[in-house]
């Protein structure tokens, strides 16, 4: 009787990530969720490139819970949109955050998300998480700024901030965020839900008690709000925005270098001066690639 060979993946040997914060919005943006979940799958495994053969792609079905067609369509959304490259010797050329921001030409400011390869598996609940939290987290440096107040006898009258106590919950409303990432007020509240569910977000809902006998008198009184009240134990209310606090942890990334206008990624070089590229070095490049995956 043959005995089963137990199926061997290529198990993450990255296991933490500083994703930055725009590109975890252009994602949500796009609801381009899945393909960055491979990207980052492709990263815990490489050192920045990798053959895409028959392991690797069954480690990524296994891992990403999808069928290895599936991980394909992914694998070419990414190469069109140059998020990943490819050499002429096979070898994939994933690129780094850095380069995204030129690829999507966003501006490339510091603040990021700290990701956890256990966080793979509520991936789109991390990204929109990040987001929403980011939205509250942006509150609390607005109060920060506003609460900055003048002292008699400092030198030259410099503000001195006044002791950093901030509400932990801070209210962001659905409809802010389906406004900000273009999405319908229903796909908003459920971004809150799957925070919630996958631990990223704690979410606190607001009811003040209205004084009606039912929702017909409310909407005479010539509100236009209706819609907002709730029937809870006997007594009507008005769900107010939702206090929301982040569980994931916000850190600024290492500013990125200048780059010259008008260069765009080709395979994985990046020649300074003219912005072209040098077929020597990318001959000699290609030659590297070709030793170090292909064996």
């Amino acid at each position: 009787m043959k005995r089963k060979i137990a199926a061997s993946f290529l198990a993450p040997k990255q296991d933490r990530f500083v994703v930055p914060l725009a590109i975890l919005q252009i994602v949500a943006r796009e609801q381009f969720f899945d393909e960055l979940q491979l990207f980052i799958y492709l990263k815990s495994i490489s050192d920045g490139g990798l053959v895409m053969n028959r392991t690797v792609l069954r480690s990524a079905a296994h891992y990403l819970d999808c069928h290895p067609k599936t991980v394909k369509r992914r694998l070419e959304r990414l190469r069109e949109r140059n998020w990943i490259g490819r050499f002429k010797c096979g070898v994939l050329i994933l690129r780094s955050f850095d380069t995204l921001f030129r690829v999507e030409n966003v501006r490339a400011y510091r603040t990021a998300v700290v990701f956890r390869i256990e966080y793979l598996k509520n991936f789109t609940a991390f990204v929109v998480s990040a987001c929403i939290g980011y939205l509250a987290i942006s509150q609390k440096s607005r109060l920060f700024k506003q609460r900055k107040t003048r002292r008699p006898g400092t030198k030259s009258g410099v503000p001195i901030p006044t002791k950093r106590v901030f509400p932990v919950y801070l209210p962001v409303a659905c409809k802010y965020i389906a406004e900000i990432f273009g999405v319908a007020i229903s796909t908003a509240s459920e971004w809150k839900q799957l925070g919630v569910k996958a631990g990223f977000l704690n979410v606190e809902k607001q009811f003040q008690y209205v004084d009606i006998d039912n929702r017909l008198e409310y909407k005479r009184q010539g509100m236009d709000d209706d819609h907002l009240i709730v029937y809870r134990r006997g007594k009507y209310y008005r769900q107010g925005i939702d206090l929301v606090a982040s569980l994931l942890t916000f850190k600024s990334r290492k500013k990125p270098g200048p780059l010259k206008s008008g260069q765009m990624p080709k395979h994985n070089i990046w020649i300074e001066g003219d912005g072209s590229l040098s077929c020597n070095t990318l001959s000699y490049y290609e030659e590297i690639m070709k030793n170090r995956y292909n064996k």
